[in-house]
């Protein structure tokens, strides 16, 4: 038997402060007679899981690059894990593998159907297992291919980054700072400002829950206008940004965090005129699309850490009873950084990361 975590119903105007949606389960792992059974099948031992702003598309029922979260299914969560017991070529016991996990502790994965699991080759020495959900994951991926294969930067050009405190925006700040660039990060408390300013050293906040005006914000803080918008927000905040882009600016789409409580009442973009007239550049992206580059992306990241240039930022909560206060956590933007829930507590670092 084990544990899981399943969406029991349909998120109302009461979540993320309420979270009778979830429910735990207990479920039925295969006999050793039953697994045998399929040559297709792994069972992988769930180490890490990561909370992630999708998570709130997931739970609506909309389909995304997975399918629609069924009601009374195990809830959908990137993690990292170990293969203990396997019936493919592919994978063999002792492989690390990372994909949709699901939060669970274990994972029962029927390789043929399921397109969103991979083994990672080699380990890198001195790097945690949970940086692989992070900043050489799906955070450090996303970061890199916005900013830099749909913003491709240049020196000197101001980049201005939604949710600049958050997984994705912190890293997004800091690769556009070591490219010469001049960062603008907006986030939504004092305290979050005071980290990009003083721990992270962006050029200057944005904090969009004390700005009457938005737009006048973004050009006292943007003087020269925005050559790149990293965005993880859409709508009224996308909206001001536009008008105040310079011809040819690039928008990297990253998520739409606005929409993800109501999607059904998205209110689009005044400014979409600007789009034309300055020939700006707007494309939505999925972190996956790093994949056909692979080895330059990480490089590109070790180096970075390497040379002690990334502050990484991170929560690990213990547990898998944990997980749903880690969404709480984080749809209350209660958060700096990455949310992890670490979901085997015997789980010993040194037997993976050789630090």
């Amino acid at each position: 038997m084990q544990n899981t975590v399943i969406l029991a119903k349909r998120p109302g105007p009461e979540f993320p402060k309420d979270l009778s949606l979830f429910e735990f389960k207990q479920q039925k792992l295969l006999t050793p007679e039953e697994f045998q059974k399929n040559e297709n099948l792994i069972l992988v031992k769930v180490f890490f899981i990561s909370i992630d702003p999708v998570m709130r598309v997931w739970i609506s029922g909309a389909k995304t690059y997975l399918p629609s979260l069924a009601l009374n299914e195990t809830m959908f969560a990137f993690g990292i894990g170990e293969v203990i017991n396997s019936n493919n070529k592919r994978f063999s016991k002792g492989d690390i593998v990372t994909g949709v996990l699901k939060m669970q502790q274990f994972c029962l994965i029927d390789i043929t159907k399921d397109t969103f699991i991979s083994k990672i080759p080699f380990l890198i020495p001195g790097i945690p297992l949970h940086y692989y959900l992070n900043v050489i994951g799906i955070n450090g991926f996303t970061a890199y291919y916005g900013l830099i294969a749909v913003g491709k930067p240049k020196v000197g050009e101001t980049v201005v980054v939604s949710t600049a405190a958050g997984a994705t925006g912190i890293l997004v700040c800091q690769f556009a700072k070591s490219l010469g660039c001049r960062v603008v990060g907006l986030t939504g408390s004092d305290e979050k400002c005071e980290f990009l300013r003083t721990e992270l050293g962006v050029d200057a906040v944005i904090n969009y829950n004390k700005e009457k005006n938005i737009k006048a914000a973004f050009k006292k803080q943007c003087p020269k206008g925005i050559d790149i918008y990293f965005d993880n927000v859409g709508e009224d905040i996308l909206d001001a940004v536009l008008a105040v882009m310079n011809d040819h600016g690039r928008i990297a789409l990253s998520g739409a965090m606005k929409t993800y409580n109501n999607y059904k009442e998205r209110s689009g973009l005044k400014n979409y005129n600007v789009i034309i007239s300055k020939r700006i550049v707007m494309r939505g992206f999925t972190f996956n699309e790093c994949f056909e580059n692979m080895g330059e992306v990480i490089g590109f990241i070790l180096e970075q850490i390497k040379d002690k240039k990334l502050i990484i930022k991170e929560e690990i909560l213990q547990g898998l009873n944990k997980a749903p206060f880690g969404l709480q956590k984080l749809f209350l933007n209660q958060n700096i950084g990455k949310i992890l829930v670490q979901v085997d507590e015997s789980f010993q670092e040194k037997n993976y990361s050789k630090l």
